[in-house]
């Protein structure tokens, strides 16, 4: 027979491995550039998140603020005054002005921010503040109208104060004050800077600056910014350089009037994790590299010389001759590759029969898993409401968030085998909806029809509720600003259990439904909901039998309503 030239195995090979070698550097640049992006990305969503609900905190207080004024500008008091102030006598007009002033403390008192206030009457020329009312000066009166002619939309400041001014009835023409009722409120500096630096107390690369246009009413640290910067910067994330540094600006303005709530970060402190996983990809850049050149030139020692020998020892056990052995060889490296082949022909057959047995136990691993799925979103918003109710010195609901969110942990990250009973798994859910309706306040309503009976100590697969009620939560009813319903219930009848989880979110049709549940049932997912519903299905499926699982309908409520059915005639695993 004629030979025929072949190509040597290390001419084929190395090719290859450089060709890898290169691929593997691309890929390696790739995933420092896009995870680097993505972390950027995420860190700054962060921060805007929560200068956008600092600012939501504090603009409420000031909208409050001016909610006063006008109460107080229409309180009954007032009116009376206004109205019969020329057919009052002069004992009349000053019980009528010290029942004013004694409001007016009042008010004062009710807010922490308020240093002073001052109304002014129209029809008797009366200018009343806390302490005291007199007639108003031309002075007054002009310094009024200057303030109503600079800062026309209610927010005022000058070098010595800042506060709201209100008018009823409304002001049409800033020249002419007679005919409109005036309440002035100011605000005191130092309690604004207070609540700006308890907001920034956990970090010092944080700054919170409070602006009117772009000059700075109140800063949480001495640091002095140029108005030009700040007049440069829109609504959202912007980087800008002071005194060779670089920060992020993150601006938040207010609905109703010029103010804007910015907070001010050093690059390089948001960006200290990104650093520190650039230097880690890095260096796992350069092992891969060293760990593929290691790799060429031991693949050349060990493997080039012997796999001819290999190669025949395997065809005769490809043939069913189990018997083989290969003999010793003089390096340590082939007589490993010898004594593996041996022990791998030894214990192919057990191979083969623990096969089925290494199925049930991979199922096993995968019910165990669900256990630690939690959601680092979920952990972050619960963190920042828990944080913020502290801060607020909500200290009952802080107190109650913490030990839900504490008994919540507690059953997840549990290890003591792979089920509960049916009543620990429900006190779990309502752990859970429970906390997500603190956060939802106002917005969504969780109803819950549980009677007790003899399904609470039904031991059943954990984690099967809570993934429910989470989906109605961030699926079902994601697009409710308010009115928000879930309602679960539980129902036993004779050999099984249905629970329901039903919401009144948006309306799915009929494909929509059944296409979710053909998804669900053939285990054919297409993204993480899916997986999470599909993992339910099998495992109530492998723990109760064929006819347990979920089912998917329409709510009575309008959303949807899924049913989780036990069978309770067949034992566990």
């Amino acid at each position: 027979m004629k030979l025929t030239h072949k190509p040597s195995m290390i001419s084929m090979i190395l090719p290859i491995l450089i060709v890898s070698m290169f691929l593997m550097i691309l890929a390696c640049e790739w995933t420092i550039a896009t995870s680097s992006n993505a972390l950027r990305s995420r860190a700054l969503e962060t921060c805007q998140a929560e200068i956008s609900y600092i600012s939501d905190a504090l603009y409420s207080q000031l909208t409050e603020m001016q909610l006063q004024n006008v109460e107080i500008l229409n309180h009954e008091t007032v009116l009376a005054l206004t109205v019969r102030s020329a057919i009052l006598d002069r004992y009349e007009t000053v019980t009528y002005e010290n029942s004013i002033m004694k409001m007016i403390r009042s008010r004062l008192a009710q807010q922490n921010l308020a240093a002073s206030a001052q109304l002014y009457i129209p029809t008797i020329r009366t200018l009343i503040t806390p302490q005291k009312s007199s007639a108003v000066t031309e002075e007054e009166m002009q310094t009024m109208a200057e303030l109503i002619r600079a800062f026309p939309d209610g927010m005022y400041y000058t070098d010595d104060s800042l506060g709201f001014w209100s008018a009823s009835p409304l002001i049409r023409d800033p020249a002419s004050l007679s005919g409109s009722r005036l309440m002035f409120t100011s605000i005191r500096r130092d309690a604004l800077r207070s609540m700006l630096q308890k907001y920034t107390a956990h970090t010092g690369d944080y700054q919170l600056l409070l602006t009117y246009d772009s000059h700075v009413l109140a800063n949480s640290h001495d640091i002095l910014w140029d108005e030009r910067v700040l007049a440069d910067t829109e609504e959202g994330v912007k980087t800008v350089s002071m005194n060779g540094s670089r920060y992020y600006m993150i601006r938040a303005e207010h609905a109703s009037s010029r103010l804007s709530l910015v907070g001010v970060l050093l690059v390089d402190h948001v960006m200290r994790t990104l650093y520190r996983h650039r230097q880690m990809l890095r260096i796992l850049e350069a092992v891969c590299v060293l760990i593929m050149l290691l790799f060429t030139a031991a693949f050349y020692r060990v493997i080039i010389r012997p796999v001819r020998g290999i190669s025949g020892k395997l065809r005769e056990v490809g043939k069913g001759d189990f018997s083989v052995r290969m003999t010793p060889e003089k390096t340590r490296e082939l007589n490993d590759v010898a004594s593996t082949f041996n022990t791998m022909a030894e214990h192919l057959q057990q191979l083969i029969d623990r096969e089925y047995t290494s199925r049930l136990l991979a199922a096993g691993a995968e019910k165990k898993a669900l256990q630690y799925q939690i959601s680092p979103h979920f952990l972050y918003n619960t963190y920042f409401q828990l944080r913020n109710l502290i801060v607020l010195e909500e200290n009952e609901h802080a107190q109650h968030l913490a030990d839900l969110m504490g008994r919540y942990l507690r059953y997840i990250v549990h290890q003591e085998g792979n089920s509960a009973t049916l009543s620990d798994e429900m006190e779990h859910a309502r752990n859970y909806a429970e906390i997500q309706s603190m956060r939802f306040a106002g917005r969504i309503e969780v109803r819950y029809d549980v009677p007790d009976g003899a399904w609470q100590t039904l031991e059943v697969p954990r984690l099967l509720v809570q993934p429910l009620i989470e989906n109605a939560f961030l699926h079902g009813l994601k697009q409710r600003e308010a009115g928000g319903l879930i309602c679960l219930g539980l129902r036993e009848t004779d050999g099984r259990v249905m629970i329901s989880v039903e919401d009144n979110g948006q309306e799915l049709t009929d494909a929509g439904i059944a296409e979710l549940s053909h998804t669900v049932t053939q285990r054919q997912t297409a993204d993480g909901d899916s997986v999470a519903l599909a993992n339910i299905h099998r495992r109530l499926q492998l723990h109760f039998g064929p006819d347990s699982g979920l089912y998917f309908a329409r709510s009575d409520l309008g959303g949807l309503k899924v049913s989780i059915c036990i069978s309770t005639e067949r034992s566990g695993e």
